[in-house]
């Protein structure tokens, strides 16, 4: 799971969760606001900033994690990373409805192998909000930590499925003034199955968004993802989710996305899906997509004084996200 594929009310809420959707009002009240020079210089400076800043911290772990469930869907697995890896993605991700486009326009989502079956997850976003005439709104959107534990291993010979907590916190570091954000804070409590069989992976779950601010209420959210793996270096899959109502007086939204995994290299890995509502798509979801990529740099251990061999390292390098 992570931010950025279910919603609760924000334009930069999605899973390793999807861009929600404003209201009807919401968009006829947003006024235009022009991303003026000034402000795309910061927002790229802060944005540099982040990167360096991972690849720093990237640059003195002992190594990386390989690539499991989750995204490029909304629905997560109940995986976490192996201890001591990261697994590190640079995204887009968007929901369009009849009168505005709202999401990432990039983020990067950061987790961590901190203990065995815990795995400590942030995501970092600058979001977007385009209403239908008016002028894209570009910024700093909510920020979210969480951490998941898988209490249930399982293997293929298992009847049973895997099984994994994963809570999340939403911050409300994203300008509600400006649609980027949603100006409380949220939580998410969601519970992850698993169940792999040759080359078919399934997994699914629920979870319950505490959604706090006048006109909202809390919600659920459920959705079923497969996955089978047709080559070495792909794997493509579906998935069907279903959100209820987050806000009183608003509608329920089922929707289904179909993804791809793409290996380019053993250590650079290409992310996309595209989906659209099947239940009051145009003010829910008329069209939502993400791409993200997951590029890894490895460099061969040292060898140190006496043949003995020095501390690896691994260094991540970033590809820019289409949108």
């Amino acid at each position: 799971m992570s931010l950025f594929r279910t919603g609760c009310g924000c334009p930069a809420q999605n899973g390793r969760h999807a861009p929600a959707v404003p209201s009807q009002s919401k968009v006829s009240s947003i006024l235009e606001v022009e991303c003026r020079p000034t402000t795309l210089i910061l927002i790229r400076r802060g944005f540099l900033f982040v990167e360096l800043l991972l690849r720093f911290l990237l640059s003195i772990t002992a190594s990386c994690g390989s690539a499991i469930a989750g995204p490029p869907f909304r629905t997560d697995d109940p995986e976490p990373v192996e201890q001591g890896h990261w697994e590190i993605y640079k995204f887009s991700a968007a929901t369009h409805v009849v009168g505005d486009t709202a999401g990432i326009l990039s983020g990067i989502d950061a987790n961590y192998g901190a203990a065995p079956e815990l795995q400590l997850h942030a995501a970092i976003p600058i979001a977007f909000d385009k209403p239908s005439g008016n002028g894209m709104v570009v910024g700093y959107g909510d920020t979210e930590f969480g951490f998941k534990y898988r209490f249930l291993k399982a293997d293929e010979h298992s009847w049973w499925p895997e099984a994994a907590i994963y809570p999340a916190v939403d911050f409300p570091t994203g300008s509600a003034a400006n649609s980027l954000g949603t100006g409380r804070t949220h939580a998410f409590l969601p519970l992850w199955l698993q169940k792999s069989i040759g080359d078919w992976t399934s997994f699914a779950g629920a979870g319950y968004w505490f959604n706090p601010g006048p006109g909202n209420h809390d919600f659920w959210y459920l959705g079923w993802a497969v996955q089978r793996q047709i080559a070495k270096n792909l794997s493509i899959g579906g998935e069907i989710f279903h959100q209820t109502s987050n806000t009183i007086g608003g509608k329920d939204q089922t929707g289904f996305d179909v993804g791809l995994t793409f290996d380019l290299t053993e250590h650079y890995h290409f992310l996309f899906s595209a989906g659209q509502g099947l239940q009051n798509r145009s003010t829910t979801n008329v069209f939502s997509y993400y791409v993200g990529s997951w590029p890894i740099l490895m460099i061969t251990p040292r060898v140190g004084i006496g043949g003995r061999a020095g501390r690896g390292q691994r260094v991540r390098t970033w590809c820019a996200s289409a949108s």
